[in-house]
């Protein structure tokens, strides 16, 4: 089954941005879970473009959405896959826990053991996961 990515484009409702609050944090939980993942997208993206990531990514396409594999963002070098970004956007700040971030861990194993064609090399390929709200201590551990 082929990788699909999507090209992010502004759409209508996505110029309004959330409201800035004075001394406070970015509104993360006006966000719904897509806008969550263009955020992402469009952070990294800046970055390797801005050369932040040079000699390592390339380049960076934000999946579809629907049926991902457990990727929200394919990172790329040299047009191979060498990392992804697994989003996980939280609307009333549910920190994200060590059950749960070993959950999508083994989703996207699970993925990857039915599908080994996407990861050039596993030996070197990254996982990376975001979170909108925070991770509880034993998940950074």
């Amino acid at each position: 089954m082929p990788i699909e990515f999507e090209i992010p484009e502004i759409l209508k409702d996505e110029t309004e941005k959330p409201k800035a609050i004075s001394n406070s944090d970015y509104p993360f939980m006006s966000l719904d879970d897509r806008r969550f993942e263009r955020l992402i997208y469009r952070i990294h993206r800046v970055e390797i473009e801005q050369g932040i990531w040079k000699g390592k990514y390339d380049s960076i396409r934000l999946m579809s959405g629907i049926s991902d594999g457990g990727k929200d963002c394919a990172i790329f070098k040299d047009n191979r896959m060498v990392a992804i970004i697994q989003c996980k956007h939280s609307v009333n700040n549910t920190p994200l826990t060590l059950p749960n971030f070993a959950k999508e861990i083994i989703k996207f194993g699970l993925y990857y053991l039915k599908d080994k064609s996407f990861i050039s090399n596993p030996s070197l390929f990254e996982y990376h996961i975001c979170s909108s709200s925070f991770f509880t201590q034993d998940s950074l551990d």
